[in-house]
């Protein structure tokens, strides 16, 4: 079975034999107990021999302070070990590996010898494989990450116009705050707590700075491992970009905390549906939706992910470039019918995500409801065009100019949108000076160096349109000056 398939397999089919609850689904199947199996990662960085030559005793002082060592051999920064959560995957079975990097010893189907650590669910490929001995009571799992560095993360950032750090496409995204003597938009990969906060493109600042950032502590979690940290990938031989990995958000974006389901307490008639909403704006780009044994009814995401389950997608794969979607329907279909006797029955489904879980409590009502009286459809009434009810032209001497203003109303309430234009001769000579002080509905026209007999042919125009394209056009003489009452 490929790579593919067993992650897909493996969510769906834990814990179907013994039928026990969340508990069990989370933490996994069998005679755990409480024990418990820690993971952690350890990040090894090797670096250039021009840039470890260039760190300064004062750097390599700090950094042993902060627990980094240094293997002078290798080149070789290895950082202190991270409590890790993604996903840990037994056989056809997987296990989402909480936040504090803990979970209760799992079953351990009969011939399986190898366990593995994946990133998300929608990326099977392992960022880790062992041996199950290491699977142990009171044991601690260490996932080695060789970091590959920034690479071209800070290339030509400040020098290319917009630069490579486009801001998030998520749907929910705000303005990003930069390190000082940046442009914005930019990833917060220049933040490190041993830095100075500025942005370099190659020596040694560039690597210190990113030590300790924003970006550097998602690859400690886990979330960023699988990628080359560039934003072009092609050109540093990656598998995988950032914007690639976290479907065109920045690390700063992504929240271990920002996962729910709403509602999670749902009454459902019988035959009907129940609209859900999932928010996931943590460094997985995908959520489950996972069913028991007994569970009852049907839930739909946006595809099979084995029998019952359904993955849901935070990303469109909009061309040229995906658009990360932190929010996402889904629904729940009761069944037709309940057994005999039965009026209404309790059941509930889980939606997980890397070291997540929430749980929607259901309850099915087969109750007879009485037939809704019809509500009469209204007749449509027809557009109506909007009214013109006072014109006003006024000359302004200082300006050289005349104001104009058009008041109308809609009879339908619709938005009304002002198009002004004049012709004749004084539009060679003069000039459309824009809105005036009562915004689109007015519109001044300077006419400085034209003549009387130029003025007197030159008429202004404008045409008065309601949201649903009805429209209303009138027409006066430049040096018609007043106010006037129109009323149709």
């Amino acid at each position: 079975m490929s790579s593919v398939k067993l992650a897909r397999a493996a969510v769906v089919r834990q814990c179907f034999l013994v039928g026990l609850v969340l508990f069990s689904i989370i933490w996994g199947c069998g005679g755990g107990g409480t024990s418990k199996v820690a993971f952690v990662s350890e990040v090894s960085w090797a670096l250039p021999l021009d840039v470890w030559n260039e760190i300064p005793a004062t750097d390599r002082q700090e950094m042993l302070k902060k627990g980094i060592k240094f293997e002078d051999a290798t080149r070789t920064l290895r950082f202190p070990q991270t409590q890790f959560h993604t996903l840990l995957r037994i056989g056809e079975r997987l296990y989402p590996i909480p936040e504090n990097g803990g979970i209760d010893l799992p079953e351990i189907p009969a011939g399986v010898t190898e366990a593995s650590v994946i990133s998300s669910p929608g990326n099977p490929k392992p960022l880790h494989t062992f041996p199950i001995t290491q699977l142990a009571a009171g044991a601690t799992v260490v996932i080695p990450i060789k970091y590959r560095g920034p690479l071209g993360m800070n290339s030509l950032d400040d020098q290319v116009p917009g630069g490579r750090h486009l801001h998030s496409r998520d749907e929910d995204g705000g303005t990003t705050t930069c390190p000082p003597g940046t442009k914005s938009p930019c990833c917060e990969d220049q933040n490190g707590t041993l830095g100075d906060g500025k942005r370099y493109n190659n020596g040694w600042k560039r690597y210190r700075n990113f030590i300790g950032s924003t970006c550097f502590q998602w690859v400690l979690k886990g979330c960023c491992a699988n990628e080359g940290a560039e934003i072009i990938p092609a050109l540093f031989g990656s598998d995988i970009s950032c914007y690639d990995n976290h479907k065109s958000r920045n690390c700063q974006d992504l929240k271990d905390d920002d996962f729910a389901v709403s509602p999670t307490e749902i009454v459902v008639q019988c035959g009907q549906q129940a609209r859900l909403t999932v928010t996931n704006g943590t460094c997985s780009n995908e959520s489950i939706l996972l069913t028991l044994r007994d569970f009852v009814g049907q839930v739909k995401g946006d595809e099979d992910y084995g029998p019952g389950s359904q993955l849901i997608r935070h990303y469109d794969n909009a061309t040229p470039r995906v658009n990360h979607l932190r929010e996402r329907e889904f629904f729940y279909i009761a069944p037709a019918t309940l057994p005999e006797g039965v009026t209404e029955l309790k059941t509930s489904f889980m939606c997980v995500t890397t070291g997540q879980v929430r749980v929607v409590n259901v309850t099915v009502r087969c109750v007879p409801q009485p037939t809704p009286t019809p509500i009469p459809t209204p007749t449509p009434q027809p557009n109506r065009a909007p009214r013109l009810l006072r014109f006003t032209n006024t000359f302004l001497p200082d300006l050289h100019s005349n104001a104009f203003k058009m008041e109308a109303e809609d009879s339908d309430g619709d938005a009304l949108t002002y198009t002004w234009s004049w012709s004749g001769a004084a539009t060679a000579c003069g000039r459309d000076a824009g809105a005036g002080a009562d915004g689109t509905r007015s519109r001044v026209y300077n006419h400085e160096g034209c003549s009387g007999a130029q003025e007197e042919v030159t008429k202004v125009k404008v045409v008065v349109r309601d949201s649903k394209g009805a429209e209303a056009t009138y027409e006066h003489s430049l040096r018609n000056e007043g106010s006037f009452d129109l009323n149709f």
